[in-house]
């Protein structure tokens, strides 16, 4: 059988602390059953370092698109979808770093599961919190990450992350972006009004830093929670949404109640957060632009 091409991709706004770091994460794989084609990297109107940065790996792997241009991550996903060279595209965010050295070898193992996989998730995973905010922010992830292994037998719209993200090229190919807020809420369903299979791989960790401030946290959720994504996506895939992100009311209550007994008032404060912040997602995500705000206490 002939090694899967993979191609890499990163859309990378201001990430010069970290790029380095995941450029070199990457080229750190253990390549069995694949080969790597490329690294495409592409700068969204960097103002710092991070082009620089790219340029002092020095492989031949590495491609940099630095046209000055911010464009967004979405437009910039949507470019290296119909670019890459690969049999495969693996997707990993600017910000994070890579578990182990077998992420890609078990994002490649999962579509020979079944032919129809055309998209695969990794697991990602905040670092450990550490601050009060950064606790309360904490606790929304753990009730996210219940639903993530146990909803549909942890094969679910909560395992598809824009942090690690992989596609067989002809899904790749095939997708044209709208002006939409999260690029991986669309790629996931998309995936699935096509007929196609999404396979969340457990043991494809990846890491990431929680926003340490209220304004990043708002940033967020006003692009990626359920709420936001049902204002965002109903007009193009329907019903699906609420198929998608559904969760029994038992369930979603006693994911939230677990949680508030672990740490009590972080907890109640990120609750009473999320109440103020309900009636503005109209408001907001009907006002979204293209280059939306990046939280920044997250690089």
């Amino acid at each position: 059988m002939r090694s899967k091409r993979v191609s890499v991709g990163i859309s990378a706004y201001n990430e010069e602390k970290n790029i380095k770091n995941v450029l070199r994460d990457i080229l750190s794989q253990n390549q069995n059953g694949w080969k790597l084609k490329e690294i495409l990297v592409y700068c969204d109107g960097c103002t710092d370092k991070t082009a620089e940065n790219v340029m002092k790996i020095k492989n031949r792997h590495i491609k940099l698109v630095n046209d000055g241009r911010r464009a967004g991550k979405t437009k910039r996903v949507g470019q290296i979808f119909h670019e890459f060279d690969g049999d495969y595209i693996v997707m990993f965010d600017a910000d994070i770093r890579l578990s182990g050295r077998n992420i890609i070898n078990n994002l490649m193992d999962a579509f020979d599961k079944n032919p129809n996989i055309r998209l695969v998730g990794g697991n990602s995973i905040p670092f450990f919190p550490k601050t009060f905010f950064e606790k309360a922010n904490y606790s929304t992830f753990m009730v996210f990450y219940q639903s993530r292994t146990t909803l549909h037998c942890g094969q679910n719209i909560f395992g598809c992350t824009g942090h690690c993200l992989a596609l067989r090229r002809d899904l790749a190919r095939e997708i044209k972006f709208p002006k939409i807020m999260n690029e991986d809420v669309y790629i996931y369903l998309f995936n699935k009004s096509m007929g196609y299979d999404f396979y969340h791989v457990h043991k494809a960790v990846v890491y990431y830093k929680l926003p340490t401030k209220l304004s990043d946290y708002l940033k967020q959720i006003f692009r990626s929670n359920p709420e936001a994504v049902h204002q965002n996506f109903e007009r193009y895939f329907d019903k699906l949404v609420s198929e998608e992100y559904r969760r029994p009311f038992k369930f979603y209550a006693a994911a939230i109640f677990k949680v508030f007994l672990e740490d009590p008032l972080p907890t109640m404060y990120i609750i009473i957060i999320n109440i103020i912040a309900q009636p503005f997602y109209a408001f907001i995500t009907k006002r979204y632009k293209v280059a939306w705000p990046t939280a920044q206490s997250t690089k």
